[in-house]
């Protein structure tokens, strides 16, 4: 006759620092070279204040392991991939502070977007420009340079025809009058 084999599940355990009994989950994992998963001895709390005194009187190993670390394979491709995480939101941030600046809140900004039925003020057409993540960018908050007071939301292909005719009138209509010219 077999003999049941019950197995307990340990829900908490003492750390080896502060001698309390705590859950699981206030332990780090650690994965053994051969794949196995475990925690640690000591707490996440008393991990996190042993590494703290340690960096406070190691600060110059510790400047040196990081530079190290950074000049690593390893350390670039974490940069970058922080960098590509960060972009976005850093995008985002940009353009919301853009907003700010010419005093217009994102809620304006969003009815401005919707009255123009999402197109461009100047060419009636949607953003088609995509950053680097592969998401359409967002239509511009155009504004006289002069006074600051915001205008309608221009593409940035519009945007950059503005830009490199100094918003000069005469500049346009004589853009204006050569492409007709050569497009007959």
């Amino acid at each position: 006759m077999p003999v049941s084999r019950s197995t307990t599940v340990v829900a908490a355990k003492e750390c080896s620092q502060c001698r309390q009994e705590k859950p699981l989950t206030e332990f780090h994992l650690r994965k053994s070279k051969s794949g196995k998963l475990s925690r640690y001895a000591s707490c996440k709390k008393c991990s996190y204040a042993r590494s703290l005194k340690w960096s406070e009187s190691n600060k110059d190993k510790q400047r040196v392991a990081l530079l190290k670390y950074k000049q690593s394979e390893k350390g670039k491709a974490a940069e970058k991939r922080a960098y590509e995480r960060r972009l976005p939101k850093v995008a985002e941030l940009n353009r919301l502070y853009r907003l700010k600046v010419l005093g217009v809140s994102k809620e304006e900004y969003e009815a401005r977007f919707a009255a123009q039925g999402g197109l461009c003020a100047i060419c009636d057409k949607p953003e088609s420009r995509k950053s680097k993540y592969g998401k359409v960018s967002a239509l511009i908050l155009d504004h006289n340079h002069e006074t600051g007071d915001p205008r309608g939301l221009i593409c940035h292909g519009c945007n950059a025809a503005l830009g490199f005719s100094r918003e000069c009138i005469e500049t346009l209509q004589n853009m204006v009058a050569y492409v007709k010219k050569w497009n007959k």
